[in-house]
């Protein structure tokens, strides 16, 4: 038992024991009294009792009728769930976990505190675990009755389909969690931060560890959510960091760890007085993008700015169109993006005074389509410093030099490549899906959504790559999908809606059906005259 534990053994009783397996209640309810007419299977008709069938069916009720015990001790709040589980709310109202357990069948039952990390709190139960360890008491009683472990085991298991079927399956589990979620009465406040918190953060559910972790910052995340929400996300994802100095203020912390981190004064107040727009623009690039912790994330957001220099924070958009270069967060880039695109930073930073200045005059911003191609030029081109005179020049004359640049990519012979399509367009739900089928329809493809689709050309040209267009049926595109042979199947390799942004919902549930169609589809063998023909059309 841990140091500063409860001994709460005395004050409950296990659920997963009973000494008696045959004890029947007074009165029995119609779901038990049916159980007694049930036969067994000629192989275990010898072993079959229906006392304890009967015995533990009620056992399972009992439990399932009154899922919650609660208590207070010495300022704790215990909330006993189903017999298993003891939840404790200490006086610092942070949460303690405690589980039925014993070393071996010799040994007591007896309630041990347990490390809470990955234990799911709110909507508890969220998994079926409380139901294999009422099957494995079971089981167990079963083999203390019957002696012979092989035919107990046989029994048990049919046994227990009737009380699945007979009880358990009449459990309404949103009702059992808001008895739960009631015993407990968590803290409000907490909650909420969790639930904003959650709009940063993806993976399992909530832990106790997360609730007890927010529950002691609580007044300090609170305050800095009032005073500056634009830093809440990077305070989640940083606080625990070995270079986070704890004791001072969060703003201050915070201000702290950036400058440590190369980030300027100038860029600080870019990120700090945002305010929910850069709320949403950190979510929005952790979703799309940085596809790690909340506190590789924090990082990675950081290290961008401190190598973009923005003077104000640059919308979403822009954002996109830099990170695309080197990934999505279905295809995400090697180790940090920063790092990645370091050797064009003296151009991204070029282009990033320009934005800036545009927004200083209070000018409309660039159009994306633009921002898309002078990206494009540079990442192609490998521009990683721009002349004095390409700096001077200003961004009308960044913009013709980038469209000159595609123009040239876009030649007949470039585009007259063409290929047979992987899959027939079809529709599903409201979008229709179209296989690009040639250059020139990639061409377009990533001209209107603002990506880098026509790098794909030469891989579809081959059959290394398949590409598909959602649309909706007024010719409005959503969404480009790309598939890519690994030599045994066509297997999903990017999914993205206009200028990489996060697919909708309805274009993900239509990505799961070109998925399914494309696990039917044959990867087709490159012959040498297929390779030919590519090659002949290129030196024309």
């Amino acid at each position: 038992m841990a140091t500063g534990s409860l001994n709460l053994t005395p004050v409950f009783t296990c659920g997963l024991y009973r000494s008696d397996s045959r004890a029947l209640p007074p009165k029995l309810s119609n779901a038990l009294a049916s159980l007694r007419k049930i036969r067994p299977p000629i192989h275990i008709a010898a072993f079959h009792s229906a006392d304890h069938l009967i015995s533990f069916a009620h056992h399972v009720e009992q439990l399932l009728a009154h899922p919650v015990e609660i208590k207070e001790i010495d300022g704790h709040r215990l909330v006993h769930i189903l017999g298993q589980v003891v939840l404790a709310r200490n006086p610092v109202e942070t949460i303690d976990l405690y589980l039925w357990w014993r070393a071996s069948d010799a040994e007591p039952w007896a309630l041990h505190p347990v490390i809470s990390d990955r234990t799911p709190l709110l909507d508890f139960p969220r998994t079926t675990l409380w139901i294999d360890n009422l099957q494995s008491a079971f089981h167990r009683e079963a083999r203390r009755r019957v002696g012979v472990d092989q035919w107990a085991d046989r029994w048990a298991k049919w046994a227990w389909s009737w009380i699945a079927f007979k009880v358990i399956s009449r459990v309404d589990i949103r009702r059992l969690r808001a008895q739960i979620r009631g015993a407990l009465d968590l803290d409000p406040v907490v909650l909420h931060l969790l639930h904003q918190r959650r709009q940063f953060a993806s993976g399992a559910p909530w832990c106790i560890a997360d609730y007890n972790l927010e529950r002691t910052h609580r007044d300090a995340t609170r305050l800095l959510e009032r005073e500056a929400p634009a830093l809440l996300s990077l305070y989640w994802g940083l606080r625990d960091h070995p270079d986070f100095d704890r004791s001072l203020e969060p703003k201050q912390a915070l201000r702290q760890f950036a400058r440590r981190l190369g980030v300027t004064p100038q860029q600080w107040t870019s990120i700090a007085e945002s305010g929910h727009r850069g709320q949403r623009l950190y979510r929005a690039v952790c979703r799309e993008f940085f596809a790690g912790t909340e506190s590789t994330n924090a990082l990675s957001y950081l290290k961008m700015v401190r190598l973009l220099r923005p003077k104000r924070l640059p919308a979403v958009e822009f954002w996109r169109q830099v990170l695309s270069l080197c990934g999505t967060c279905q295809n995400p880039a090697e180790g940090e993006y920063a790092d990645a695109l370091l050797e064009y930073q003296d151009t991204l930073r070029h282009i990033m005074r320009l934005v800036d200045a545009r927004v200083a005059a209070r000018k409309k911003p660039f159009e994306p389509a633009e921002v898309h191609a002078v990206l494009g030029w540079v990442a192609d081109r490998q521009i990683a410093r721009l002349t004095r005179s390409q700096r001077s020049a200003g961004w009308g004359y960044l913009v013709r030099r980038a469209e000159q640049y595609r123009q040239a990519l876009r030649q007949p012979a470039k585009a007259a490549l063409a290929w047979e399509p992987v899959l027939p367009a079809f529709e599903t739900g409201s979008l229709r899906v179209i296989p690009l089928t040639t250059s020139a329809a990639i061409w377009e493809e990533a001209i209107q959504m603002r990506h880098c689709a026509d790098r794909y050309i030469d891989r579809c040209a081959r059959h290394d790559a398949a590409l598909f267009s959602l649309q909706r049926h007024s010719g409005k595109r959503i969404a480009t999908m790309a598939f890519v042979d690994n030599g045994n199947q066509w297997v999903p390799l990017e999914l993205a809606g206009k200028a990489n942004s996060e697919p909708v919902l309805e274009v993900r549930k239509a990505a799961g059906e070109i998925i399914e169609r494309m696990q039917g589809v044959a990867v087709r063998a490159k012959t040498e005259a297929t390779e030919d023909r590519h090659a002949s059309t290129q030196n024309d």
